[in-house]
């Protein structure tokens, strides 16, 4: 996708009708626009351009697909709008979110502009940072996560979308900030389905690279009386959604477009690609390394620590592991993975324990052994 939307908006600045929260945000963000360029622009994926100029977000938005149905429901629905307005809603409700400045339409376009929030990142990009140092979060950030998240459904709304992408961190104010609230929702009542979906989703990192201490500690702070029941529950519901929704779908999509750089299909996890560094290479049979493959990607849908399988070359029996480490595994973790993958219906004989670099206790498939 081009970046033609931010052209037509500074083409044609006039053809946009604009709703502004401030005259103030309506005169500096005017004085800004003809200074965004290219390289400015930080995403550009999914019909969505994202620019970060001078403390402000720029987000267009045009139909995901070239149909009638996705031209009307942007024409008469804009993206920039219901997002606008859900921000507009969260503050009213006291939920800490990024701030709405304005938003823009033009035919079937929308602009959305929010302000920057200081010393922010993702709560994935944060999980990320530490796996990547090698150190851990503490117990007070798990417990003011839960916090914020029982703010949530104590206020019976819903977000279908709740990854933790969608969840920012603010070093500064030591509290969490919602972004991309497009799909939030006000309903009557939380059934219980919604919130383990949204748990689910929550606690996606901490499933795979944190021991079950951590999310009860999450978990205390919305059922503190049953944090050990929901956190089966969860479990429980994280199983049947793969395995009956999303595993059909993502295995067929995965067999169907497979993802090769010169020449090795790569697989991508919740930390990104991973690279070919700090590996070994293993030669197996064709089937099996298909099969390690496969076992690997349900693993990582599942959120199962599994010391993966980073890439292959389709046709042959060459796959890439990384490299496990030395330090002795940790019994209480093996009986916790044990534990799970029966709950994920995955056969224990498959699989063995081993360390990561920073001693971590994972899951390693025996085949690829």
């Amino acid at each position: 996708m081009s970046i033609e939307s931010l052209y037509a908006c500074q083409k044609a600045p006039g053809k946009w009708s604009w709703q502004f929260v401030s005259a103030a945000g309506k005169e500096s963000f005017l004085k800004i626009l003809p200074e965004i360029s290219e390289a400015d622009l930080i995403r550009n994926v999914d019909k969505r351009e994202v620019y970060h100029k001078k403390g402000i977000f720029v987000k267009f938005y045009m139909p995901a697909k070239d149909t009638f149905s996705q031209k009307a429901r942007e024409l008469f629905f804009p993206s920039a709008a219901n997002e606008f307005n859900r921000l507009r809603m969260l503050q009213k409700m006291g939920i800490p979110a990024v701030t709405p400045l304005a938003y823009g339409k033009y035919g079937t376009r929308s602009v959305l502009i929010t302000k920057e929030e200081p010393a922010v990142c993702s709560v994935a990009e944060l999980f990320k940072e530490k796996y990547d140092s090698g150190t851990k979060l503490s117990d007070h950030f798990f417990s003011n996560w839960g916090k914020f998240v029982q703010k949530i459904l104590t206020c019976k709304l819903y977000f279908a979308d709740f990854h933790t992408g969608n969840l920012l961190y603010s070093s500064i104010k030591d509290d969490f900030v919602l972004v991309d609230p497009e799909g939030v929702k006000k309903t009557y009542a939380l059934r219980k389905i919604r919130i383990l979906r949204m748990l689910k989703r929550q606690l996606a990192l901490p499933f795979e690279f944190y021991s079950k201490r951590e999310a009860l500690l999450f978990l205390s702070e919305i059922t503190p009386a049953s944090a050990e029941k929901m956190y089966y529950d969860i479990l429980e519901y994280s199983s049947r959604y793969v395995r009956e929704l999303q595993l059909p779908k993502r295995i067929k999509s995965f067999r169907k477009h497979k993802l090769i750089i010169d020449g090795i299909q790569r697989k991508e996890t919740l930390l990104g690609i991973y690279p070919l560094e700090n590996t070994v290479t293993k030669k197996l049979t064709s089937e099996t390394a298909d099969a390690v493959w496969e076992r690997d990607y349900i693993c990582s849908l599942h959120s199962l620590p599994l010391l993966h399988t980073v890439a292959r070359v389709p046709g042959t029996g060459k796959i890439y592991l990384q490299t496990p480490g030395e330090s002795a595994v940790d019994p209480q973790r093996c009986e916790e993975l044990l534990e799970r993958l029966k709950i994920c219906g995955l056969s224990a004989d498959d699989f063995d324990f081993c360390t990561d670099r920073y001693g971590r206790t994972l899951l390693i498939d025996k085949a690829a052994l």
